[in-house]
């Protein structure tokens, strides 16, 4: 049989001949032909529509998610390298650039059509305004405009792509702050409003009825109510404090965790006699000093000194002292001497400030000339000229914004490395080279209580007055005649301390030596997985007993089930934080793989944790098994909140007319537990006083009240003393009966206060009210402009 090659060689003129013709005609019409057969494909899919700005498709979003990553990589990148937390710097780049999602990025988008419409304009000049000013404050110029180019180089960044995205960013915030503007004007009954949401606390009492008792009266509506229900809230991402349904499952984990309790450990009989020394000797200049022990000598020592009293007669002979500034018009003399050697005209102020200066130091200032020349090489035009400028190409035929950047950087980072070298410094040190020549006349420093005759004679009150504070300095207790506190006063409270960090250091040799077996299981069970592909029989590594080992080293050790972002928030290990710095929450959800051990920490505890499972975030469909019994549940409570309203009302009128207090209205035959809770304000920073507050005030907790939420407090807030009300928390579970016993303090008082206070202390009281105030103006603009999502905007990094 003939080989096909042989027919090949035969025919291969004809065959080449038909193979090239057959792949022209592919190149050409194949791909049209399967688009119009399939449709459009994923990338050309229109994702968003708007009556004025066009559409987006699905490859226009993932180019705007794209270009939103490089600004937070690259400006994650620089706060890091400039000495911030990781978790720091990437929450500091999302509050100012937004997080990535689509949702963000399509409004961001949005904006910056919108501000473009109304003739906003962010050229490369705006650009480089920002990134100087980003560097000057977050890095504090520690990370300057040419290791920018390096993170832009290392990374293969384009000049030309950062400053596009930049472009829409700005410009989107640009419109952003012109309307936060608008905000900023508070009318003076709002501030009012706001002074009270921090100041006023109310005391109440309040009985709470659960929503879930009258769900039995509502019946099932049937599977063609239920499914309308359900499809109408199926992507709504569940939430504890939300009243609206959701059945979105969010992501859950499930955990396994140890907890070490410092105190526990902590034994002061182990401490010993020489590590009390020890600390106390190392610490006693520091934590054991008599406090203010020579305070009271300083008031003694100008009785005894009154000689010195006369001193002030110096102001009544304004002679002296007018007669100085005519005399260092000689000393100007000498700086023009020895000007042409040293050619610093930019400075004359310090040479005026050392009128006196000798010749002799002249000759040194010409040292700091040679500097002045050395910053045209750490220029840095080197490095960033290559690349940057052959980035951003010729797109532009008027002035590169990319040259813009780097030139007007360097030219700033130039002068002010030069600054510091023309400010003559070496001279303002010289003077104390001519300074040796005056010890020459020890009167002076014997004669303190006579500084009169010293200045017209010396005529150098610049060079006296330096050394004035010297003697005051000498009144102040020294180091050396610092008194400590005995060691026997102290042992008691340094036994403390020594034992507390012993434990503290036992505690993390525990977790290491336990991270390590789990460290160990988790490897093992790695290998496993790959040897049971060539060997289905392998056996696996035996678990470890969480319980035994907790109870071997003195812990306790905790196992979940599968819980949500917020069910995990109020567990002890909830609120530790990962290396001092990232919460635990963000971590387990989001970096954390499955059974890999890490330690977090809080003030008083130590964890050592792994994630034993994980379900990521889903949308339930109709036909999974229990969404009917779900969806039922959630309609029946839903309806259910009427009822459970109308029964708290009838509750509060007749307890109105008895004319008693609210535990004695319901006693103990009611059923329902009544609770006085306060004095609570309406908002507060917690323990942190306003003006060191770096987050806005949050909402205060109530006793007995879950997710209180703002109807709740306007509802309270809105009663006078002896006022009786029915309100709901935040997610409409429980209805409350409230009765306002008082409220502190007065008006008169609070006005008072209002008058005379900052609005910086209390203007933080309304950022829930700003916030809900741009969310309608986001609407609005969205409605503007006719933006319609054809799905739903995919979730992204927050």
């Amino acid at each position: 049989m003939a080989s096909p090659f042989s027919v090949f060689r035969r025919h291969q003129k004809l065959m080449l001949a038909v193979l090239t013709l057959l792949a022209m005609f592919a190149f050409v019409f194949l791909d049209p032909l399967l688009t119009a057969f399939r449709g459009d494909t994923p990338a050309e899919v229109e994702v968003v529509s708007t009556r004025r700005y066009g559409n987006l498709r699905e490859h226009d979003i993932g180019s705007l998610i794209h270009q939103r990553q490089i600004v937070l990589n690259v400006f994650e990148r620089v706060l890091i390298e400039g000495g911030m937390p990781p978790f720091y710097a990437a929450f500091q780049v999302q509050h100012i650039f937004g997080p990535l999602s689509e949702e963000a990025v399509v409004n961001a988008w949005l904006l910056a059509q919108h501000a473009e419409e109304f003739g906003m304009v962010v050229d490369d000049d705006a650009v480089n305004e920002f990134l100087n000013a980003f560097l000057e404050q977050y890095t504090e110029n520690q990370f300057t405009i040419s290791h920018l180019a390096r993170v832009l180089r290392d990374d293969g960044i384009p000049q030309r792509m950062l400053f596009a995205a930049l472009r829409r960013e700005l410009l989107a915030q640009k419109l952003h702050q012109s309307f936060q503007t608008s905000l900023l004007a508070v009318p003076p009954m709002q501030r009012w409003d706001f002074y009270l949401r921090l100041n006023r606390r109310a005391t109440v009492e309040l009985a709470r009825i659960p929503v879930v008792d009258f769900m039995d009266e509502i019946e099932d509506p049937g599977d063609r109510t239920l499914h309308a229900f359900f499809e109408e809230h199926k992507d709504r991402l569940w939430r504890p404090d939300r009243p609206e349904p959701a059945f979105r499952e969010p992501q859950r984990i499930a955990l396994q965790y140890f907890r070490a309790e410092v105190d526990d450990f902590v034994d002061p009989d182990a401490v010993t006699s020489e590590e009390i020394v020890q600390y106390y000797e190392q610490h006693k200049d520091t934590q054991f000093v008599q406090p203010q022990a020579p305070v009271p000598q300083e008031p003694d020592t100008p009785d005894e000194e009154k000689p010195l009293e006369p001193a002030p007669q110096q102001p009544e002979e304004p002679a002296a002292p007018v007669d100085e500034p005519e005399k260092p018009a000689e000393p100007v003399d000498e700086p023009e001497e020895s000007a042409e050697p040293i050619e610093e005209p930019e400075e004359p102020a310090a040479p005026v400030d050392e009128p006196e200066e000798p010749a002799e130091p002249v000759d040194e200032p010409e040292e700091p000339a040679e500097p002045v020349e050395e910053p045209d090489e750490p220029e840095g035009a080197e490095e960033l000229s290559p690349e940057p400028f052959e980035d951003a190409g010729a797109a532009r035929s008027g002035a590169h914004g990319s040259q813009i950047l780097w030139t007007s950087f360097v030219d700033e980072g130039f002068e002010e490395e030069v600054a510091p070298a023309g400010e003559t410094s070496p001279e303002v040190g010289d003077p104390e080279a001519p300074q040796p020549e005056e010890p020459e006349e020890p009167e002076e420093p014997e004669e303190p209580d006579i500084p009169a005759p010293a200045l017209p004679e010396q005529l150098e009150p610049a060079v006296e007055e330096p050394a004035l504070p010297e003697p005051s300095t000498v009144d102040d207790p020294s180091d050396e005649a610092r008194l400590h506190i005995p060691l026997s006063e102290v042992e008691a409270e340094i036994r403390s301390i020594v034992a507390r960090r012993k434990a503290r250091e036992h505690v993390e040799q525990l977790l290491r030596s336990l991270r390590a077996s789990m460290q160990q299981y988790h490897d093992d069970l790695t290998l496993h997985e790959l040897r049971r592909e060539e060997d289905p029989t392998a056996e696996p590594p035996e678990e470890l007993d969480m319980g035994e080992l907790a109870a071997e080293h003195g812990m306790t050790s905790f196992e979940t089930a599968l819980l949500s972002r917020w069910e995990v928030q109020v567990l002890d290990i909830g609120q530790s934080l990962i290396e001092g710095s990232e919460p635990f929450v963000q971590y387990a959800f989001e970096k954390l793989p499955v059974l890999q051990p890490a330690v977090s920490q809080d003030e008083e505890s130590y964890f050592l944790f792994w994630k034993t499972e994980e379900a990521e975030e889903r949308v339930l469909r109709w036909q999974d098994a229990n969404v009917r019994e779900q969806v039922l549940e959630a309609w029946k409570l839903v309806e259910a909140r009427d009822v459970a309203r109308a029964h708290a009302e009838t509750l509060a009128a007749k307890a109105r007319k008895s004319g008693k207090t609210l535990a004695e209205f319901f006693g103990d035959e009611s059923g329902y537990e009544v609770v006085e809770a306060g004095p609570f304000s309406w908002m507060t920073f917690g323990d942190v006083p306003p003006m060191l507050a770096q987050e806005p005030p949050r909402l205060s907790e109530v006793e007995g009240v879950d997710f209180a939420g703002r109807p709740f407090m306007r509802d309270v807030f809105a009663l006078g003393e002896g006022e009786w009300s029915v309100t709901m928390n935040q997610p409409q579970t429980y209805a409350y009966v409230v009765r306002m016993d008082r409220l502190e303090p007065s008006k008169a008082v609070l006005w008072e206060g209002f008058l005379v206070d900052d609005l910086d202390r209390y203007i933080g009281a309304g950022v829930p009210d700003l916030r809900q105030m741009h969310a309608a103006w986001q609407e609005k603009v969205e409605e503007a402009a006719g933006l319609e999502w054809r799905r739903e905007p995919r979730r992204g990094r927050n």
